[in-house]
């Protein structure tokens, strides 16, 4: 919390990186963390003991999600879990990049953690990445629980987004359903997105 306020008062871009003694660490919120509003990389890729599956674990702990609005920013290596609403909100500010989370589920990959909201939402917030080709790159996003239009991602307005390498209604494996409630990805009045592509691992799986 006090890093996310410290990069969200400093003009520029800021980056947020982990020591917590080493390997797996949850963070249980008491209350939501505050808005993003400038560029900052969140990288729980540097908590000491990664190798390859995240080890910082967010649990919302019934809280609201993680809201950015300045744009510009990575949220990298992170589980994000237990939210009440969505788990990632990118709003208005765009060019974000989303890699190597779980949202949804449970650190180990394999056991539901609902959030309550979408796992990802972008409002009128354009060319954000969401995943990638590569294999660290790659969101986990099952078992969040809005219902209607919602499930997975949702890119609600804006456009220019890429959706590559996720798997989407499954746990880690790729081999088990853990369904969003209603889809996996929904596109609302956003247009000139990717979803996969033709290189190696820009394919998403979508379950459930």
């Amino acid at each position: 919390r006090a890093a996310i306020q410290e990069a969200t008062a400093l003009p520029g871009a800021d980056s947020i990186e982990f020591a917590i003694a080493s390997g797996p660490q949850t963070i249980t919120l008491s209350a939501a963390l505050p808005t993003i509003t400038q560029p900052v990389t969140i990288d729980g890729w540097t908590q000491p003991g990664y190798s390859g599956t995240p080890i910082i674990d967010i649990n919302g702990s019934g809280k609201s999600g993680l809201v950015i609005t300045g744009g510009g920013s990575t949220i990298r290596g992170l589980v994000l879990r237990k939210f009440s609403g969505n788990g990632v909100e990118l709003t208005t500010g765009g060019g974000n990049v989303l890699e190597g989370n779980y949202i949804g589920m449970a650190p180990d990959g394999t056991t539901p953690s609902a959030n309550t909201g979408h796992g990802v939402v972008t409002l009128n917030s354009s060319n954000n990445r969401i995943g990638g080709p590569a294999l660290a790159q790659r969101n986990l996003i099952s078992k969040n629980t809005a219902k209607g239009n919602g499930g997975g991602i949702v890119l609600n307005g804006g456009g220019g987004n890429v959706i590559q390498g996720n798997f989407i209604g499954t746990d880690i494996t790729g081999m088990v359903e853990h369904p969003n409630e209603a889809r996996g990805i929904a596109i609302i009045s956003s247009s000139n997105n990717l979803i996969g592509g033709p290189g190696p691992g820009a394919g998403n799986l979508i379950a459930g």
